[in-house]
Order: C-alpha cells, then structure tokens, then sequence
C-alpha cells in the first residue's frame, strides 16, 4: 500500500464547520456536487478555520425553547490539546493519526488523552467510539454524537485519579458499503467524523460526548482541510488532523 500525498486541488478544500443547517459545504467542494451540505458559522484561525458551533433548533417554529449551544475552545487553541470544557471534571482530547483506504474499507487509527480534572478519583472511565460518514441525506442526530448514540466501547479506564492523564490509542473502521461518498466529476471524496463518548461509573462527571470532522493537513497554508479520495486506489494518509465539536 503506498503512502499518499495530498489530495489533488481539484477535489477542494473543506472549510469545516457545524453540521445541523446541511445546507452548503457541498458547493465548497466544488459546485458540480450540487447537493446541500453544512451552514457554517466559523471564526478564523492563523492556519486553519476553527468553527464557532452552534445547535441548531430544528423546529424553530414549533420549539419552545432556545437550543443548546456548546462551549467553544479558544481560537488560538492548536489541534488535539485540551477540548474540555471550562471547569469540567475530565479533559479529553483526540488526535487523529492516520487514515488508511483498502479496497473493503477506511481506517481511522487515533488516540486520546485523558486528565481528571475534579479532586475526586474517577473509577469506570468508559470511552466509546465510532466513525462513520458525513451527508446530505443524514440527519443531524445521525452524524452527531449524543448519549442515546450506539457507540462500541473501545476503552475501560478502571480508575482515574485527581490531576492523573492517561492516553488510550485504537482504530475506527468505516467497511466501503458503509461510506456515503460526495461526488465531484469523476471523483469520489470521504468526510469522515469520528465520534466518541466518555462515561464514568462514579458521579463526579456526567456523559461527555464529542464529534470531530477529520481530513488532510493541507500544503496551503489557510487552505483548510482536504477530504479523503477513495478513487485514487488503497493508500495511507499520514497527514491528518481533527476539528472538534
């Protein structure tokens, strides 16, 4: 299998951002993709477009109440560091490693870093995780990672103790049948999202979830992140990094 260089110009650059409008990021791939994709809302970073999240309500005009809006990491803050809230009992960060195209399926390898940021022991950390493909045709409850969200468990932490970090690695593996593809022209590009969630077994924290858009470093500074090609044959993508919800 041979390592691959960047994606060449012609699929895009994806400028990451939140998923719930599904509304246009398709067009920045290319306007021969045609289909409608993310509505972004983002601040800019020296290097890559950092996105400011928010949810939205997608029953505005039955809801009765605002939609929740997630705590945002600093702009400044660089790639796979610190994604706990202020104040949070745990930090977690992910880091995406690399990502490997067969002709059965894509694999994901990753690791995360855990602290107990809480002056309590933490027993029972359970993390959870999956990859799977963003689009169009999915809901938003379906691309996102919540607490109802069937993940597998991939890692059991017996027991975290105050100001303790510990770092699990693993892989996520996506089979071909189950990659929704964007199409543009004669190409075929894969955005995938690798999503996690983080129990513990004590109540010193509740369940944190995250959701991460992960792509190609790109050569271009500014130019954003690249999508994965899956018709250029099986090859390993090295250079590869996360934005995280």
């Amino acid at each position: 299998m041979a390592e691959a260089a960047e994606a060449p110009p012609a699929s895009g650059s994806i400028p990451w951002g939140w998923i719930g409008g599904i509304a246009a990021i398709v067009a920045a791939l290319g306007a021969a993709a045609g289909a409608a994709w993310f509505w972004l809302h983002r601040r800019s970073d020296p290097a890559i477009n950092v996105p400011q999240l928010q949810r939205p309500d997608l029953d505005a005009a039955a809801a009765a109440k605002p939609s929740a809006t997630p705590a945002q990491a600093p702009a400044s803050a660089p790639p796979a560091k610190e994604e706990a809230e202020e104040d949070a009992p745990l930090s977690l960060a992910l880091e995406a490693r690399e990502m490997a195209i067969t002709l059965t399926a894509a694999t994901l390898s990753y690791r995360v870093t855990l602290t107990n940021m809480s002056k309590e022991v933490m027993e029972g950390v359970t993390v959870m995780g999956d990859m799977i493909s963003a689009h169009a045709s999915l809901p938003e409850d379906q691309q996102l990672a919540t607490g109802d969200s069937e993940l597998v468990t991939k890692h059991v932490i017996e027991r975290l103790r105050p100001g303790e970090s510990t770092q699990v690695t693993g892989e996520f593996r996506l089979n071909f049948p189950a990659i929704r593809p964007i199409r543009k022209g004669g190409a075929l590009m894969f955005v995938p999202l690798a999503r996690l969630r983080v129990e513990t077994a004590s109540r010193t924290m509740a369940t944190m979830v995250r959701t991460a858009l992960v792509g190609q470093r790109s050569l271009r500074p500014g130019a954003g992140l690249q999508p994965f090609r899956l018709d250029l044959g099986p090859r390993i993508y090295r250079e590869v990094t996360q934005r995280i919800f």
